[in-house]
């Protein structure tokens, strides 16, 4: 089953949480007055990239500030990107304005057991993957960007 069909499956168990990044934080609450996003709507949100804003390709530290600086400002991370460039790592990310109740885990650089290991966490968590970009980083070694978004309830096939 591909990953935008456990997405679906997943996120029509429930309503979302939150977007953010490299370090869980907690879900934004909708405001007084203000709906959740729906699923449909979360769908849309991550294959969506007009309006974004993207930082340009640069190296992991840097990557890192412009996830800080964006998530709190109110930005939730719709792509999260590496590549070997020049003999150099690169990361980059694009952001955009979260909608309401939503809440995200973002990963990068991970290698493949932290990234297995974080799926499966997560799942058991509510979250779901949205987004997976793998590449070989310039030592030859598998690094995982990924993100997940968090559901109302975990999914009922959820692994381990």
């Amino acid at each position: 089953m591909s990953s935008l069909s456990l997405c679906r499956k997943a996120l029509a168990v429930g309503g979302l949480a939150g977007i953010f990044g490299l370090l869980p934080v907690s879900g934004a609450e909708p405001a007084k007055g203000q709906k959740a996003a729906t699923p449909t709507e979360m769908l849309a949100f991550f294959d969506d990239t007009k309006g974004a804003v993207v930082n340009e390709w640069t190296d992991l530290n840097s990557d890192s500030q412009a996830w800080s600086k964006h998530t709190k400002d109110g930005y939730a991370t719709v792509r999260n990107e590496g590549r070997v460039h020049s003999g150099a790592d690169q990361y980059q990310k694009a952001f955009k304005k979260k909608l309401p109740g939503m809440s995200v885990w973002c990963r990068t650089a991970e290698n493949e057991a932290a990234h297995k290991q974080n799926d499966v966490s997560l799942l058991k968590k509510g979250y779901v993957l949205v987004r997976l970009q793998a590449f070989v980083d310039s030592e030859g070694a598998p690094r995982f960007q990924g993100l997940w978004v968090k559901v109302a309830e975990p999914p009922t096939d959820a692994a381990g």
